[in-house]
C-alpha cells in the first residue's frame, strides 16, 4: 500500500497488525487489515486523474446514505496529493460466487441443487432489500454478495444510485455499467452509444441472473455480441449433468425486455421455492 495512504488510513483507524492485498487494480486495490484489538476490516482506496480517485468517497457516500441495507462505513477521507480511500467491516463469509463454484463441482449429489437455489435466493433478497430502500446496486456479481453469519452482505457499491440529491454534486459522477459480458442490453447499448445511463433495478436483476447462469454453467445464457436482444439467441444449457428448474426460475429475468423482467423480490421467491422442490424431489 501506498505510504501515504497507510498513514493517513492507520491515523483514522488505529494501527494494523497485518494487511494483506485481496485486489489490485490500476485504480483500486483492496485490503483486509487485522488491527491491534484483532478486528478485521476491509481498507479500499481509488486512484488516478478526476472521477477514478474519488470512487471510494463516491462509496462512502453511498453506504452513508443508503443506511443498514448498504453496511457500515468505519473511516473515510480523501487526500490532497489526489485519489480517496474507505474503511468497512470485514464480512466474514464466502461469496456467493465462492459457493455455487463449489457447489457446481457436486452437482451430482443430492443436496447441491437445493443448497445452491437457497444461496441463490438469499443473494436475490438482498439485492431486493437494496431496491426497496430506493437503490440500485449499479455493478452486481456474484463475488458482491458475501454470506455472513447473520445474512448476506452486498458489497461494492461504488456505482449505486438512489434518490436524487442523495450523494454531494462531486461525487454524482455519470454512470460507467459493469463488466461487458454482464451489463443487460439496453443499458450496454446507450454506453455504447456515449448516451447518459442511469442503472435501473430491472437492470440490476438482469446481471444478477446473468451472474448465476455463468457461476453454475460456466457459459453465458445469451450470445454476447446479440447483447440478449434476441430472445433465445445463443441460448446453451445451463450445465451438462442438467437442472432445467434453473433455467425456469431465471428465464424471464433473462429476458431482453426491461418491463417484463421480476422485480429481485418476485426473483428471490421463485429460487427459494426452486430450493424447496429440489428438497421434495430428490428426497431419497
Amino acid at each position: 500500500m501506498n505510504e501515504i495512504f497507510a498513514t493517513v488510513i492507520q491515523a483514522a483507524i488505529g494501527r494494523w497488525q497485518t494487511i494483506t492485498q485481496i485486489t489490485s487494480r490500476a485504480d483500486s486495490e483492496v485490503w483486509r487489515a487485522t488491527l491491534i484489538n484483532g478486528v478485521q476490516v476491509a481498507v479500499k482506496i481509488t486512484i488516478g486523474p478526476g472521477n477514478e480517485g474519488l470512487v471510494a468517497a463516491r462509496e462512502a457516500a453511498v453506504i452513508r446514505a443508503a443506511g443498514a441495507s448498504a453496511g457500515r462505513v468505519l473511516a473515510g477521507g480523501r487526500l490532497i496529493e489526489g485519489g480517496s480511500w474507505l474503511v468497512t467491516p470485514w464480512w466474514h463469509g464466502p461469496t456467493l460466487a465462492d459457493q455455487l463454484a463449489e457447489l457446481r463441482g457436486k452437482a451430482a449429489e443430492r443436496t447441491a441443487h437445493r443448497v445452491a437455489a437457497r444461496a441463490a435466493a438469499q443473494a436475490a433478497a438482498a439485492l431486493a432489500d437494496l431496491h426497496q430502500a430506493g437503490w440500485v446496486h449499479g455493478g452486481v456479481r456474484a463475488e458482491h454478495f458475501i454470506h455472513t453469519a447473520h445474512g448476506v452482505r452486498l458489497v461494492d457499491l461504488a456505482w449505486a444510485r438512489g434518490p436524487a440529491g442523495s450523494l454531494p454534486a462531486d461525487l454524482d459522477f455519470p454512470y460507467i455499467g459493469t463488466l461487458h459480458r454482464l451489463d443487460a442490453a439496453e443499458i450496454a447499448r446507450r454506453l455504447r452509444a456515449n448516451t447518459l445511463v442511469t442503472p435501473t433495478p430491472e437492470g440490476d436483476v438482469h446481471t444478477f441472473a446473468r451472474a448465476l447462469w455463468h457461476c453454475w454453467s460456466g457459459a453465458w445464457p445469451t450470445d454476447p455480441e446479440a447483447d440478449g436482444a434476441v430472445p433465445g439467441k445463443g441460448r446453451r444449457a445451463v450445465d451438462p449433468l442438467g437442472w432445467p428448474g434453473f433455467e425456469v426460475a431465471l428465464e424471464t429475468a433473462l429476458a431482453p425486455e426491461p418491463d417484463v423482467r421480476p422485480t429481485a423480490t418476485v426473483l428471490a421467491g421463485a429460487l427459494s421455492l426452486l430450493a424447496e422442490l429440489e428438497a421434495v424431489t430428490r428426497t431419497p
